[in-house]
């Protein structure tokens, strides 16, 4: 397996895990500015140009560009086909992962910080936890958790995780979302037993079944 980093001078490299024979070496116009995202196949690396690149991440060939217009220093969210950006100035552009096409742009986001099938987790600007419609970005309701100030990124599943200064860790998923859904490395998640619902036992062959008492039956 390849590991594609950004190095001190903003330039991209893929490198083989073992041998670490250089595989190829990605030169933007501009220096990348955020953590890399990775999904599949593919690479996503925004540089200073304020430009997004899809790179195929067995060869380093250039599958897309979009020109985002603004500064942007925070890692790509690939969830399913959608590439979510946040930029500097507290908005989220959600593009197509294969073709960059632009779905929606959502103001007042800070931050991404997990998604379901259906919605989006992200911080907005005072602090409270926004719903979105992973459809069209709009508003599906709000959660007023401005206490839990620590809020780690997940993109690997659907749970959301927020932790108090003091250390008090709470984890938030949809009604009936029993066990995780795995947006990456779906292979792993645990294989769950399966529970045949109960059935009432059938007689044996030739067993009598059992005598109704008669309505003036004594106790």
């Amino acid at each position: 397996r390849n590991i594609a980093f950004a190095s001190y001078d903003g330039l991209l490299y893929s490198v083989e895990a073992i041998s670490h024979q250089l595989r190829f070496q990605f030169e933007p116009d501009y220096p990348i500015s955020a953590p890399l995202g990775l999904s599949e196949n593919l690479l996503f690396a925004v540089t200073d140009g304020f430009k997004v690149y899809c790179i195929d991440s067995d060869n380093g060939n250039i599958i897309w560009e979009y020109a985002a217009g603004t500064p942007i220093h925070q890692a790509p969210r690939i969830i399913g086909q959608q590439l979510f950006l946040v930029t500097d100035n507290g908005s989220m552009l959600c593009v197509s992962k294969a073709t960059h096409q632009h779905f929606w742009v959502r103001e007042n986001v800070g931050q991404f910080l997990a998604a379901t099938n259906s919605l989006m987790y992200a911080s907005d600007a005072v602090g409270n936890i926004q719903l979105v419609s992973r459809e069209d970005g709009s508003t599906l309701g709000t959660l007023p958790l401005r206490q839990y100030t620590v809020r780690p990124e997940n993109d690997r599943t659907d749970r959301l995780f927020l932790v108090t200064e003091n250390g008090r860790v709470i984890c938030i998923h949809e009604q009936g979302a029993d066990y995780p859904l795995y947006h990456q490395f779906p292979d792993r998640r645990p294989i769950l037993p399966e529970i045949a619902p109960e059935e009432p036992v059938a007689p044996e062959a030739g067993a009598e079944a059992p005598a109704k008492p008669t309505p003036d039956a004594k106790k």
